[in-house]
């Protein structure tokens, strides 16, 4: 699902969904052009997002993320083995100089901080990962720049390296994949009125698993 309206995603979004099920007029603030939206997915990515249900507890939510005490960890698929098992990521992310879809790290660039943990290795990994800031296509540019990119990433990708795997059904199930290996699954967060933490977990799903 699309977070929120854009060129040609105007209706089906989060938002036109958040919108259907509160009163507009909640978000009283005539700046908020994306009412109750706290954070985004990048587009190709699943999993764990928070919205609001009213201003004030965007402003509270939106805060959290920006000093950091909110956390995002995700689990991907990525080409291996990867040369360290676990180490953490930083750089200065712009937009490609040549391609614009891409982001890539340039000195100019924003900063920002990835860490990973690698759980299981070899020709496919599976890793753990933890954003310590939230810019756009920050994973996967870091994982591709490790040389260990997401599984089929139609930005980032690298899919012809399939090709040399030599396990036959692995390949042969690496070709039926339909989405990006990357998911959020790890969200926590304070309540913005009860000032409880709260965490929501949900699985990897069964066909990365499976992988």
């Amino acid at each position: 699902m699309v977070t929120h309206p854009a060129p040609g995603h105007y209706t089906g979004t989060l938002v036109n969904a958040l919108l259907h099920k509160i009163e507009v007029d909640k978000f009283k603030d005539s700046s908020n052009l994306r009412p109750g939206i706290v954070h985004r997915l990048d587009k190709d990515t699943s999993g764990l997002i928070v919205v609001a249900k009213n201003l004030n507890a965007q402003n509270h939510l939106s805060a959290q993320f920006k000093e950091k005490s909110a956390f995002r960890k995700y689990q991907a698929l990525c080409f291996g083995p990867f040369k360290k098992e676990n180490g953490v990521i930083e750089s200065f992310l712009n937009r490609h100089q040549k391609d614009r879809k891409k982001y890539s790290s340039q000195p100019e660039g924003k900063y920002a901080k990835t860490a990973f943990d690698v759980c299981k290795n070899g020709p496919i990994a599976k890793v753990h990962l933890q954003l310590f800031t939230g810019r756009t296509h920050q994973i996967r540019v870091h994982l591709s720049e490790l040389g260990n990119p997401i599984l089929n990433d139609p930005i980032y990708g690298q899919n012809k390296r399939i090709n040399g795997i030599q396990d036959v059904k692995l390949k042969s199930k690496l070709k039926t994949l339909k989405r990006l290996a990357l998911v959020a699954t790890e969200l926590e967060i304070t309540h913005p009125v009860k000032n409880e933490k709260m965490k929501f977990v949900i699985p990897f799903p069964k066909e990365f698993e499976i992988l």
